[in-house]
């Protein structure tokens, strides 16, 4: 019984990190597919499970404020940082590290697969 609910409740996330597994399998050798799909991916991936850790410790520690006060703190300190970098290195927010990283022409599986994993763990709390 637990089973069956267990995968009635994740039969959409289930659904939908096949067609993520799917879709890196297919537009692998794409580069400009393939990026999109692994910046998404690794985006949201990174987002799921550090954010948690790091912005879930400051609205926990806060809770006697007001939520929207302390999202309004947290934009605008990632404003704040955006704004200047952007400023002070001439429209570069990344302050010239991404430059250092050479684009790939090719993706392979382990490049893309691993954002989708990192989800799959968060999402079961592992």
């Amino acid at each position: 019984m637990e089973k069956k609910n267990f995968l009635q409740r994740e039969s959409l996330f289930i659904l939908l990190m096949g067609i993520f597994l799917i879709a890196a399998l297919i537009f692998r050798d794409n580069p400009a597919i393939a990026m999109w799909i692994g910046f998404g991916l690794a985006g949201y991936s990174a987002i799921a499970n550090d954010s948690i850790q790091t912005l879930g410790t400051f609205i926990a520690s806060n809770s006697k404020r007001p939520w929207w006060l302390l999202w309004i703190f947290v934009g605008g300190i990632m404003l704040a940082v955006l704004l200047w970098g952007w400023h002070t290195n001439g429209g570069d927010p990344a302050f010239g590290r991404l430059e250092k990283i050479d684009q790939p022409l090719t993706f392979n599986m382990w490049q893309l697969g691993a954002p989708i994993i990192l989800i799959i763990l968060t999402r079961f709390n592992m």
